[in-house]
């Protein structure tokens, strides 16, 4: 009795294997640490909206949760920019870190017209974002040589 082939194991196997390049790829997994730093920060966000709102929260305090949040979300895309490369884990971080600023630069720039609002703290949210994303990466780096 002859063994009958299944017609579909063949393109099952081709798309597995482009499946595991794809995911292997450092660029597609850096992009989706960038996706996962912003929607960290997005939801921490309008969680902090929302207790500005329902409550009374000095400006003090809101610009101090809204660097924390930055932080949070940069240590969160760090690890797994971190994660995503054989080499230099605190570079992928930190790289992500300085494109995460780059990103919210151009977005502050987009809606405001000026740097005026962001001027202050400029060079502080700079080294936040970085600092935060290479220690993200850096802990993604001694994670991975436990296993």
């Amino acid at each position: 009795m002859k063994k009958r082939r299944n017609p579909f194991s063949g393109n099952y196997i081709i798309m597995k294997t482009k499946m595991k390049r794809m995911f292997n790829n450092e660029w597609f997994c850096f992009g989706g640490a960038m996706v996962v730093s912003w929607s960290v920060m997005i939801v921490l966000l309008l969680l902090l909206s929302a207790i500005a709102y329902w409550g009374a929260l000095s400006e003090g305090i809101a610009a101090v949760a809204i660097l924390v949040i930055y932080f949070a979300g940069n240590v969160s895309g760090g690890f797994l920019a971190g994660m995503s490369v054989l080499g230099k884990h605190y570079l992928a971080g930190m790289i992500l870190g300085f494109a995460d600023f780059m990103l919210l630069l151009i977005l502050s720039l987009a809606v405001n017209h000026t740097l005026r609002d962001f001027g202050g703290v400029f060079f502080t949210t700079l080294a936040i974002f970085v600092g935060s994303g290479a220690l993200g990466g850096m802990i993604a780096g001694l994670k991975k040589k436990k296993l």
